[in-house]
C-alpha cells in the first residue's frame, strides 16, 4: 500500500511541476484506489483470521467508502452513467461510513 502512496503522490507532483498533460495521468488514479482496495482487503482477512474481532466493525465502515469510490470510479471510466448517486457517490458512502463509527 505504501509504494501505491509513493507513486500516486510522484505522478501527482509531476503533474503539477512539469508540463505533462495531466488528463491521461489522472485516468490512471482510479486504477491506483482499487489496488489500495485490495491490499486493505487482504489486511483485513489476515487480521481477522488471526482471531481479532475489530475488523468486523472496520470492515462493515470501510466497505461504504470502498462503495462509493468504486461508483465513482466506474463512472469516470463511463461503465455506469453520470447521475447524482455517481457524481458524489463518495461524499455519500462517506457519510454512511462515519454513521457507522459513530
Amino acid at each position: 500500500a505504501g509504494f501505491i502512496f509513493i507513486v500516486t503522490a510522484i505522478v501527482l507532483l509531476l503533474t503539477i511541476y512539469l508540463p505533462i498533460p495531466s488528463q491521461p495521468i489522472f485516468a490512471v488514479f482510479p486504477i491506483f484506489t482499487q489496488l489500495s482496495a485490495l491490499i486493505i482487503i487482504y489486511a483485513i482477512w489476515r487480521a481477522y483470521a488471526l482471531g481479532e474481532k475489530i475488523p468486523i466493525l472496520f470492515t462493515a465502515a470501510w466497505l461504504m467508502l470502498l462503495m462509493g469510490a468504486t461508483l465513482s470510479n466506474l463512472r469516470a471510466f463511463g461503465v455506469i452513467p453520470a447521475n447524482d448517486l455517481t457524481v458524489h457517490a463518495v461524499q455519500i458512502f462517506s457519510a454512511l461510513e462515519i454513521l457507522l463509527w459513530s
